[in-house]
């Protein structure tokens, strides 16, 4: 019976999000031209970073044992990070619009998980050229990288598995620092902050030699998982250690970003009040 409910709820909620999805696609594709304009200022940005990577290692060999094609992996995996975050829950920027002009009020009454609702109400589905960049760079970096086809399908199969926590991780570090916007809706220079963690992400973490940076960025701002990890592990194969800690950190997060989020709804006054 439990079975069935949990089915039926999970339905429920993934046809909100498809219905969603559908709304931001047609509000997207509306002005074709801007739409294409868009598109293409997302492929340029994406690029700046591949751009950066090819410049650095034009003068070294590798970066804190990272050689060029694995840096790459690195940076592709930031790329699909970043665009499933901005397809799928439009950064959780939307936060302060609807807290704004009150419409976190309408969100709240209704039959459906408010932090659900606040997540997916915008996607921006121009980003998933990010995701197909990522995607592409991955596919040219590993056959340039000297890996059997059997070290690639099992690197890959626990790489997917990262490459989620990674959007997990992610996505509930946009949901504690934007959920201040409840208290300040001016608090940009939070959201500023999340942007910034997250290109830094990009590079490999290693180069983090100092015992106590390498401490925030694993425990205290986990950028180690964000891009660092699922790229070790698809280039250089299965560390039970990593993996182990991926899923606790990602749960961790999560569970934290959950509790703030429900908090701060307590402390939320309506635009009517």
């Amino acid at each position: 019976m439990k079975a069935m409910e949990l089915k039926k709820t999970f339905l429920k909620y993934f046809k909100i999000f498809l219905h969603l999805q559908k709304i931001g696609l047609m509000s997207r594709t509306a002005y074709r031209a801007n739409f294409f304009i868009i598109i293409f200022a997302v492929l340029i940005q994406a690029s700046f970073s591949l751009i950066f990577i090819k410049v650095v290692f034009g003068f070294l060999n590798n970066i804190s044992g990272w050689n060029y094609y694995e840096a790459l992996v690195i940076v592709a995996t930031y790329l699909i990070v970043e665009g499933l975050m901005w397809v799928l829950f439009g950064q959780f920027n939307t936060i302060v619009k609807q807290i704004q002009q009150g419409e976190l009020d309408g969100l709240i009454v209704r039959p459906i998980d408010t932090q659900f609702l606040v997540s997916v109400w915008r996607g921006d589905s121009e980003d998933i050229v990010r995701i197909i960049t990522g995607l592409g760079v991955i596919v040219y970096a590993l056959n340039n990288l000297n890996l059997t086809l059997t070290q690639i399908t099992v690197n890959s199969f626990f790489y997917i598995f990262m490459l989620f926590n990674a959007l997990v991780i992610t996505y509930s570090l946009a949901v504690l620092f934007k959920t201040i916007s409840i208290w300040t809706i001016e608090a940009r220079a939070f959201f500023h902050l999340t942007d910034s963690f997250s290109r830094m992400s990009q590079y490999p973490t290693d180069i983090f030699y100092h015992k106590i940076v390498q401490t925030i960025a694993t425990v205290i701002i986990p950028l180690f998982f964000m891009a660092t990890v699922p790229a070790k592990i698809l280039t250089r194969g299965f560390d039970l250690k990593i993996v182990l800690s991926s899923f606790i950190i990602a749960g961790v997060f999560f569970y934290i970003s959950r509790k703030f989020f429900q908090f701060a709804l307590t402390k939320y006054e309506s635009a009517s009040s």
